[in-house]
């Protein structure tokens, strides 16, 4: 199940956030890019290319739910997401950890993701 982006950035490309659950085939294309939510629901962060094909999707896996609300970019095009989390969420979303548990039920989140 996936829940798509009512935050939408273009410029040369498309970014679309929200969050999503089970498994997920993220290219739209005749490729196949499958992430698979670790918790209840995760965050996702996915590119789409100024010619349409699929860039990449990023995601935030965690031991509860967390889905994103916001998406902005900078001027380097560095991109800021935010949204809310429960329980630990791995905030690198490539090999490295960076894992953040939250205090209580809920709490906000604001990271920032490199744009490659």
């Amino acid at each position: 199940m996936i829940g798509m982006g009512r935050n939408n950035r273009c410029n040369r490309e498309c970014l679309s956030d929200r969050g999503f659950s089970d498994t997920v085939d993220f290219d739209p294309g005749p490729g196949t890019d499958i992430q698979i939510s670790a918790g209840g629901r995760d965050a996702f962060l996915t590119k789409i290319n100024s010619d349409g094909t699929y860039g990449w999707t990023k995601t935030l896996v965690g031991t509860g739910s967390n889905s994103s609300s916001g998406i902005t970019l900078d001027t380097n095009v560095n991109i800021y997401l935010t949204g809310g989390f429960q329980n630990t969420v791995d905030f690198d979303p490539g090999s490295r950890r960076d894992n953040k548990t939250s205090l209580g039920n809920s709490d906000i989140f604001l990271t920032k993701l490199n744009h490659e």
